[in-house]
């Protein structure tokens, strides 16, 4: 019986899609992508952040001649610009309306009222990138090079196991995606392999990682699907900054 196998053209766009979807990486960009596109895409996220891992890597050799912190500057001001402008984007906005969902405030209501908010949010960004940096440093000085690409990858895998457990995820500053255009068992392939290749690079430590990771994702399901707004785009993009910050610190720390 013959089967039909995805082209590498195929495959090259679907990650170009999932490149697009996920990071800042400069790229020509992609039009006319429909419901089928981002399903197939969808099992490049693990790749995406390989991709990106490794980049990080790269950086990591080429400034390991010089101090630590220099070192974990440069990571961490490429990995914010390659993809936390997008993450943290969605990051913001999800711990906005999670704070005015707690104090039962009106999303309506004008930030300019609500400088408490903006405090904590502000606050917190600072606190994780302080963290982050904290961690890279550690990295730099020690060459904990699989931390980096472990923390990638599982940071992205997060959002396919987020697809299987959120029946919608609505499409706000992320394509919406509901279960019925995935197929389920090619995304617990896909996040098989990730795990797999996550452990095989960062041993026990990553086992301890992907077992916290996938306890956010369920978590993070649960929450925002009963007791807050639903899942939406902005969850994504939070979910990839918490688990990655999460993989990091069980990883390298």
């Amino acid at each position: 019986m013959h089967i039909d196998r995805p082209q590498f053209s195929t495959i090259w766009r679907d990650f170009r899609i999932a490149l697009q979807a996920l990071t800042r990486h400069p790229q020509p960009a992609i039009e006319d992508i429909d419901a089928e596109d981002i399903k197939r895409s969808m099992l490049m996220y693990p790749a995406v952040g390989l991709a990106l891992g490794l980049e990080l890597v790269v950086i990591l050799v080429l400034f390991s001649i010089f101090d630590s912190y220099i070192s974990a500057v440069a990571i961490l001001i490429a990995w914010v610009f390659l993809t936390d402008l997008v993450h943290y984007d969605g990051f913001i906005e999800t711990l906005r309306q999670l704070v005015r969902s707690q104090r039962s405030e009106s999303i309506d209501k004008p930030l300019a009222t609500q400088p408490s908010i903006e405090l904590i949010i502000v606050s917190t960004v600072v606190v994780l990138l302080i963290v982050k940096f904290s961690l890279l440093a550690d990295i730099s000085e020690a060459g904990g090079w699989y931390a980096l690409v472990a923390a990638c990858i599982l940071g992205r895998t997060s959002v396919l196991g987020l697809v299987l457990l959120a029946p919608q995820i609505e499409p706000d500053k992320f394509a919406g995606i509901s279960e019925e255009q995935v197929d389920h068992n090619y995304l617990y392939a896909a996040i098989a392999i990730a795990c797999l290749v996550c452990i095989v690079i960062g041993g026990w430590r990553a086992i301890v990682a992907v077992a916290a990771c996938a306890g956010i994702v369920y978590v993070v399901q649960w929450f925002f699907s009963t007791r807050a707004y639903g899942v939406s785009g902005n969850t994504v993009h939070g979910l990839i900054i918490s688990t990655e910050l999460i993989a990091l610190l069980l990883i390298a720390g």
